[in-house]
């Protein structure tokens, strides 16, 4: 024998090629890439059939995983009983299959990735959801294949009575190729099934309204949905998950996580991150996630901590929030097509489903007609059954009496005479041939109905229409994943539950939030906001500047009992101090008084900033600084009152709005060296009086009345306080309302505090009295109202 006859030669890497992409298809085909009609791999098919051999539905008793594994391997899937299992145990799995096709009994894993028990420790059987893909299965319905050792067959696919594929996704990965797909509520599916066949050319848009994204059997969140439809446009597309969680000021509890997550890979996230440094202000972390309560992560923050930014740091570099890429790489029809979008895929199971019905219902015509035949050879024996009965009788064997029975005309087939063989005598009376009389009228309709919908396409339609029907009652439920609109990026401030505060800054510059109601002493409180956790506060400086930050920045530490200083709070340059802190407010103005005299009024929207280092708020002339600022309803009258004694009033109207960084216009006229002490704005129906006081702890009560409201800023004002009592007092250093809360006087050493009833009320021309008595080279430097 010439052995050469039968070799080759053949370039290496041209063979190399042919083979390895035969071997590619085969691998896609058998194992990696799921088939768009049942959305089922072959090893997964493999498992339903060999349990639906088992008969075990979803009312019969759980079979040991062990019988099923070895049943599936030994007729179908000849991989082995520990490659068959994984396989199993997934299909039961409720964390990873939205509508799981088994019913796991025993340890089957868990969120965390701990494994399931051996195989001969826990049982399963078939849920409905399974019973559902195998509904309608036999040869007549899908096509069947011999198995690998052509002992038996098995079904190359599934009838799939609801869209498995979208359903509870599917994810692979093989040579060349690999696939990624999200599961979909079953509810919202069926929906989008009737739609597609009201009409196939519906658009992605209409889709979305139905099935706004995919539904995790984790829950969480889907924040926007343009990835959502790109991928259902496209068949690729990436979708920003996180998961559900609550705030307070002292924890983060962690109820959901996103798809394929796990409470042990978030904690040793998070452990890593405070390892690392990354994160600081968590001093404790809980998993307290069981099967009976779900998912519990408890993270607990340190006292003062910055809860928000804490959130937004696990939000960044932990799994509480990620993107998940959707591949739709399928099989259709035998062939591989990458990144279907959602029309294919749904036209895919459309088509298998009119393919699974048609032959189905041909199946049963075909069936229904023998029936009628048979039926009617019966029924033309019933009135001549002695005759029939003679013949028999008289028939040398069964064969001889079949040929007779055709000859003398008493039937008219070699079918109908085996069954009139076949008959008992109970069958021969009067009543059991009326029987046979309703059943073959009722099979003529069943035949008559039959044959119109294997004729009609539309009748199949609707028969698809009336299952999807059927699915969302039978199987349909709410979704588990919420749908957040059009959202990027999570900020702090969404985060924060709204609550009132009251914040406070001292004439030291210390600043503090409490929780409404629950504040402390305010004796050293200069200023007083009552606010929101979400509102925005502003800070102007001496030097101009405006400052933005959210109150629930402001610390609420209560171990700190002065507070932050403000310069921790703000980035203040080198001898910057906040002159004002005030709420933005609709339809208002900011008010801006410097110490040279000059005025500015501005609309209070021009000053909103979200920049930490601050925007100019005034254009100051070089030695100015700002010494007053606040927000008005552009009806107040304005009260100026300079350290050499004069005080002018007018009202706001007659100051000139202007933008935010401009130089303002001149106040008053004010002597050489004289300087604005202070300013305050009034109703101009308040009756309140006034309180002036000098830096020799001098003060003068008065009614405000007594000073007439001007028409011209260009004026040096009422004297006050004249030139030869400063000798005695010193300069006037500050002037304020007075009403029923006490007054504090600060001074270069420290606080007076001084109830209004023992400050005497004066005329305009009096000389004032002393109010504090002052040590020896102590001055006072301002004076405010108490608000506690």
């Amino acid at each position: 024998m010439n052995k050469e006859k039968f070799l080759s030669e053949e370039e290496f890497s041209s063979v190399l090629d042919s083979r390895f992409t035969r071997y590619a298809f085969m691998s896609l085909e058998d194992r990696a890439l799921p088939d768009a009609r049942d959305g089922l791999k072959p090893s997964q098919r493999r498992v339903l059939v060999a349990m639906n051999d088992l008969h075990l539905s979803s009312t019969s008793v759980t079979e040991k995983s062990a019988k099923i594994c070895g049943d599936t391997s030994g007729n179908y899937h000849p991989h082995g009983e520990a490659v068959v299992y994984p396989t199993m145990y997934r299909l039961a799995q409720p964390w990873v299959m939205r509508y799981p096709l088994l019913i796991g009994q025993g340890n089957f894993g868990n969120v965390d990735g701990d494994p399931p028990a051996a195989m001969r420790y826990t049982e399963a059987k078939l849920s409905q959801m399974g019973e559902a893909m195998l509904r309608d299965l036999s040869e007549d319905v899908v096509a069947y294949e011999s198995n690998y050792n052509e002992k038996r067959k098995e079904p190359t696919i599934l009838p799939a009575f609801f869209p498995n594929l979208l359903a509870n996704g599917c994810e692979g990965i093989a040579v060349g190729w690999a696939t990624k797909m999200l599961p979909h509520n079953i509810k919202e599916l069926a929906a989008i099934v009737k739609k597609y066949i009201s009409n196939p050319n519906t658009r992605i848009s209409s889709y979305l309204k139905l099935m706004p994204g995919p539904d995790f059997p984790t829950g969480g969140k889907i924040l926007g949905q343009q990835g959502v439809l790109d991928y259902y446009t496209s068949g690729r597309g990436t979708i920003k998950v996180e998961g559900t969680y609550a705030i307070d000021k002292k924890s983060i509890v962690v109820t959901e996580l996103p798809y394929q997550s796990s409470p042990d890979q978030l904690c040793n996230e998070i452990k890593n991150l405070v390892e690392s440094g990354k994160i600081d202000g968590i001093v404790d972390l809980k998993n307290l996630s069981s099967k009976k309560t779900g998912i519990n992560v408890v993270i607990q923050t340190g006292k003062g901590s910055n809860v928000p930014l804490i959130l937004n740091g696990l939000l960044k570099h932990t799994c509480l929030r990620k993107s998940i890429s959707v591949n739709q790489t399928v099989l259709i029809d035998g062939k591989v097509v990458p990144e279907a979008s959602l029309p294919q895929l749904i036209k895919a199971f459309v088509d298998h489903r009119k393919e699974v019905l048609v032959n189905k219902y041909q199946a049963e015509l075909k069936c229904s007609l023998a029936r009628v035949h048979i039926l009617e050879g019966l029924i033309g024996i019933v009135d001549k059954i002695d005759a029939v009965i003679e013949l028999i009788r008289n028939s040398d064997d069964p064969e001889d009496a079949e040929k007779k029975l055709i000859f003398r005309k008493f039937v008219k087939t070699l079918e109908q005479a085996k069954a009139v063989l076949s008959i008992t005598l109970r069958q021969l009376t009067k009543l059991e041939g009326k029987k046979l009389l309703e059943e073959r009228d009722k099979l003529k309709k069943r035949i008559k109905w039959l044959k119109k919908v294997v004729a009609d396409e539309k009748e199949i339609l609707a028969l698809i229409v009336q299952e999807q029907n059927e699915i969302i009652k039978d199987f349909g439920d709410d979704r588990k994943t919420e749908m957040v609109e059009d959202v990027e990026e999570i900020s702090e401030e969404d985060l924060i539950k709204d609550e009132n505060l009251t914040i406070t800054l001292t004439g030291n510059g210390y600043i503090k939030a409490f929780p409404a109601g629950k504040t402390p002493s305010l004796e050293d409180a200069f200023v007083v906001l009552n606010t929101k956790s979400k509102d925005s506060v502003l800070f102007l400086t001496n030097t101009g500047f405006v400052y933005q930050r959210m109150a629930y920045l402001i610390p609420q530490d209560s171990r700190m009992k002065k507070g932050l200083h403000v310069s921790s709070l703000l980035d203040l340059k080198v001898d910057e101090k906040v002159v004002s802190m005030f709420l933005l407010e609709e339809k208002s103005f900011v008010l801006i008084v410097t110490k040279n005299g000059v005025i500015k009024r501005s609309e209070s929207q021009t000053y909103e900033t979200t920049r930490t280092n601050g925007i100019g708020g005034i254009n100051l002339n070089k030695g100015d600084e700002v010494v007053f600022a606040g927000i008005t309803d552009g009806k107040k009258d304005i009260f100026i009152v300079t350290k050499h004694g004069y005080l002018v009033r007018y009202s706001e109207e007659i100051v000139p709005v202007q933008g935010r960084l401009t130089k303002g216009s001149r106040a008053l006229k004010m002597d050489y060296e004289d300087d604005v002490a202070a300013v305050f704005t009034l109703d101009p129906k308040d009756i309140s009086d006034i309180l002036v006081i000098t830096e020799n702890g001098f003060g003068k009560r008065n009614s405000n009345k007594d000073y007439k409201c001007s028409n011209n800023r260009q004026i040096r004002g009422s004297s006050i306080v004249s030139k030869t009592s400063l000798r005695k007092t010193g300069d006037v250093v500050g002037a304020c309302l007075i009403d029923k809360n006490d007054i504090l006087i600060l001074t270069d050493i420290g606080i007076f505090r001084i109830g209004p009833s023992s400050i005497r009320q004066t005329t305009r021309n009096a000389n004032g009295r002393l109010l504090v008595k002052l040590e020896s080279g102590q001055v006072v430097t301002k004076i405010a109202q108490a608000y506690g």
